[in-house]
């Protein structure tokens, strides 16, 4: 099988200085957001990519964000996958409003609001900027 390479965009959502993190069904801790679909490449920008991706995670309309960095991430094969997938990350920052409240989706089975995100998450998902830094 031919390696497989993914585009996606994710959301630093920070509030009261604590960093939103997801854990999917597999244990493992992420940022929201995701993959660029098939259709959607070259027709839509990261930044509709991210709400339509927030929405359906977490159901957040996000209406504006910050462009803070890049990162490339290879994800170790979970079970009926090979070879490992490469993804390059746009990340974004943004500002969660007073009072909001993850709605998780089926993809994810908890969420927390971390002081330490990066203790939580995966090396390649840490862009050359944090937002708070």
């Amino acid at each position: 099988m031919p390696e497989q390479f993914f585009v996606a965009a994710k959301a630093w959502i920070v509030r009261y200085g604590r960093t939103l993190v997801l854990q999917d069904t597999n244990g493992a801790w992420d940022l929201p957001g995701g993959r660029i679909g098939g259709a959607e490449f070259g027709l839509v920008t990261f930044h509709e990519v991210l709400k339509r991706e927030l929405l359906e995670e977490i159901g957040f309309d996000l209406t504006r964000s910050e462009l803070l960095g890049v990162s490339q991430w290879t994800r170790e094969p979970r079970p009926g996958e090979t070879p490992p997938i490469r993804i390059f990350v746009v990340h974004y920052g943004v500002e969660a409003p007073p009072g909001f409240t993850a709605t998780l989706s089926e993809e994810h089975v908890a969420a927390q609001w971390t002081e330490e995100p990066r203790a939580l998450l995966p090396p390649g998902l840490i862009p050359e900027r944090p937002f708070g830094d």
